[in-house]
């Protein structure tokens, strides 16, 4: 026994030698839920991350990263009250990673630009920490919601959509901001037939000009409350199943649909309008098999950040449930790698001395900035690049779609080449009976036709009735001083024997086709079907009421005439 605890006091003696020798880097994080067993699991990965940095020889190797952890509870008073104390307590902190969500990352970042302090956060994605001008000190290591637009401009052209809605609640700036910048890049890449439409209550208006102007694509950026009420609508307007594509808002809970008290709508109805959406979100977790900077596989630091947090607060565990962990925590082990090489090109580049670093030291924190956008690096999310114009992390984004109440991934986007991979096997269900929806109803001109044999006996009886008048014509012109010709008015009957024949040669040229003359005469033959029905029918319906009429007063003038009786 005694002997084990003297090779243990060397061993510490020996590790704390090795540890004097090196200078030390301050790291302030801050972590939401960090109190209660670390739950979002972003503690575990940062802390496993410096300790692989701490042991390995070509990430500053003459210095070692010591962690300040530091509750937020997620929201912006906590995370402040938890900088002020990072930054008013010796020693200098180097940079600051995190805090997890929008809110408390943006109060963060305005503080940190005042006292020139870097910050990498692991789980914002609000588009407008982008403001270089506002925020010259923040980054990410996650995608910000707005490069998820790139993604649904593949993913559209993949498919050959050019028609496109997008519907956007009102609720939240955050959705304008997406809209916007995703209506300036669907212009950009010649999109047609954009319809841009914000609501907050009055979805039923909305939804009415998304049929009026039949749209079959349809972006939607909206939180689970929108989604119930748009979903709500479309279940009642039937804009769902083959005819209709709904690309969704990555923000979506698995459950949005279940909470349905607000609408009058039930949960079912909700997963039959919403059945086989899509959305955007990141990739948590790289599928390949590229290793890592450390010479592992993105699945197996998964596991090492699993167990690094069993070992902390689950001692007596193995294994951990979903709701222990979450899956986002693998950005939060490369950004913390992100900023462990940016600081390590910073030293070898006599930009810094970590010594005598102090806060307002605004040239030398937009310096570090730099090299933090410049790095490239294989993360545990996948291979990590920035892009220097918009300081975008670009990675790899899945696409998912909603099967019977879950989500399967059908395809993924590499931003950085903007190259779409699709699933083998989950990208064959996409669509039902594997047809592609159309981006608009599709007009299919098509030439109605008669039958000949229709045609030929209509034009039979057509020239028979034509000879007839003919016929007719000739007699009450050649026997027009015969009596009975001559009292039954003989010049109207010419002019009903002319109508009668303009008739029947509207019906010989309604039966022309384009299997007789040339298309082009088309419209003359219908134009003059028009006229000659239109004069014959005058003249031959006129011309028999004129003799109806002059026998009605034949006949009712002879009954008042009065006798004389002499």
């Amino acid at each position: 026994m005694s002997r084990q605890l003297i090779i243990l006091f060397f061993t510490i003696l020996t590790t704390t030698e090795c540890i004097s020798n090196k200078t030390a880097i301050h790291v302030g994080a801050l972590i939401p839920q960090l109190q209660f067993r670390d739950r979002f699991c972003f503690g575990s990965s940062i802390k496993l991350a410096v300790e692989k940095i701490n042991n390995s020889s070509f990430i500053l190797p003459d210095h070692h990263i010591i962690l300040h952890l530091k509750e937020t509870h997620g929201r912006v008073g906590f995370a402040l009250e938890s900088l002020y104390q990072l930054l008013y307590t010796k020693p200098t902190k180097v940079a600051i990673l995190g805090p997890g969500f929008s809110a408390p990352s943006k109060a963060v970042a305005e503080l940190c630009t005042v006292f020139g302090t870097l910050q990498v956060s692991y789980s914002a994605i609000d588009p407008s920490l982008m403001s270089q001008l506002q925020y010259p000190f923040f980054f990410r290591s996650t995608p910000s919601i707005q490069s998820f637009n790139k993604v649904k401009i593949s993913f559209f052209k993949h498919f050959g959509w050019k028609r496109v809605a997008v519907l956007y609640d009102y609720t939240d700036n955050l959705f304008f901001q997406t809209t916007d910048h995703l209506s300036k890049m669907l212009i950009a890449n010649n999109f047609t037939n954009l319809m841009i439409s914000g609501f907050d209550d009055d979805v039923h208006t909305r939804m009415d000009k998304l049929q009026q102007h039949n749209v079959r694509i349809i972006v939607g950026e909206f939180s689970k409350k929108g989604a119930r009420k748009v979903f709500c609508e479309a279940y009642k307007r039937k804009m769902y199943g083959s005819k209709y594509v709904w690309m969704i808002m990555q923000g979506l809970s698995d459950t949005w649909f279940e909470d349905a008290n607000d609408i009058d709508c039930n949960s079912t109805q909700l997963l039959i309008a919403s059945e086989g959406y899509f959305r955007a979100t990141r990739s948590n977790l790289r599928q390949d098999n590229v290793k890592t900077l450390f010479g592992k596989t993105g699945e197996e630091i998964w596991e090492e950040i699993k167990a690094k947090k069993i070992s902390d607060y689950y001692p007596s565990k193995t294994t951990l449930s979903s709701a222990d962990v979450h899956p986002g925590a693998t950005f939060a082990f490369d950004a913390t790698v992100a900023l462990a090489e940016a600081l390590h090109k910073a030293e070898i580049g006599g930009i810094v001395d970590f010594e005598t670093y102090d806060y307002k030291n605004y040239e030398t924190t937009f310096a570090i900035g730099q090299l933090l956008l410049g790095t490239t690096l294989e993360g545990v999310t996948g291979s990590m690049k920035y892009d220097m114009a918009t300081r975008e992390r670009l990675g790899e984004v899945e696409i998912q779609q909603f099967r019977k109440g879950k989500y399967c991934t059908v395809a993924r986007h590499y931003t950085a080449s903007d190259v779409l991979v699709f699933d083998p096997i989950n990208s064959k269900k996409m669509f039902p009976d594997d047809v592609i929806p159309r981006d608009h109803p599709v007009i299919v001109r098509e030439a109605i036709l008669y039958s000949l044999s229709l045609v030929s006996g209509l034009w039979a009886i057509s020239w028979l009735g034509f000879l007839l008048a003919l016929v007719f014509l000739f007699v009450n012109i050649k026997y027009s001083n015969i009596k009975v010709i001559k009292m039954s008015s003989p010049k109207i009957n010419n002019i009903i024997c002319f109508g009668c024949m303009l008739c029947y040669v509207a019906v010989v040229l309604y039966g022309l086709d384009s299997r007789m003359i040339d298309v082009h005469y088309i419209p003359l033959t219908c134009n003059s079907i028009a006229i000659m029905l239109s004069i014959g029918f005058t003249l031959a319906f006129g011309g028999l009421f004129s003799k109806t009429f002059r026998v009605y007063r034949v006949f009712t003038a002879s009954k008042n005439l009065t006798r004389v009786v002499s």
